[in-house]
């Protein structure tokens, strides 16, 4: 483990095969990701930071006494760094330099201004930090409870 990582618990009173049900039969749940590897592993997508890079939840499951552990770290995975440059991508820099940009940009932020404005009033979840959207799934989907 990298660093000093913090970690998240929670506890699961339930029937062990009705979580790993759970997480083996959906691949997705609203907005997560959820990868199952085996009965005492899973993670959660709870962020996306661009297309092939997010945060994660990286989880593992034990039992003890009555209940079952949930323990895990948030990851965040960076961007993967591609500096190679194709005809195609600086004829699309030159177009959007040239035609895009000056034509619509006040269109275009207008429209994004609007839609960022609608989206928090719509979608509330859409402010929320990832250990909010963390919390969020652990408790409301897999019904486990926050432990210290």
């Amino acid at each position: 483990m990298k660093g000093n990582k913090k970690h998240y618990f929670y506890d699961y009173f339930g029937d062990i095969n009705s979580l790993i049900s759970k997480l083996k039969n959906e691949k997705y749940y609203q907005e997560y990701l959820i990868e199952y590897y085996n009965e005492s592993s899973f993670s959660i997508g709870v962020g996306r930071t661009s297309h092939d890079s997010g945060v994660w939840y990286k989880a593992t499951i034990e039992r003890k006494d009555d209940k079952y552990i949930i323990s895990g770290t948030l990851d965040t995975y960076p961007k993967k760094d591609n500096n190679k440059k194709s005809i195609w991508d600086i004829m699309t820099i030159i177009f959007l330099v040239i035609f895009f940009i000056p034509i619509c940009l006040s269109k275009i932020l207008l429209y994004i201004i609007v839609w960022v404005i609608g989206k928090i009033k719509k979608d509330p979840f859409a402010t929320y930090s990832y250990k909010k959207r963390l919390d969020y799934f652990m408790i409301n989907y897999l019904k486990c409870a926050k432990s210290k």
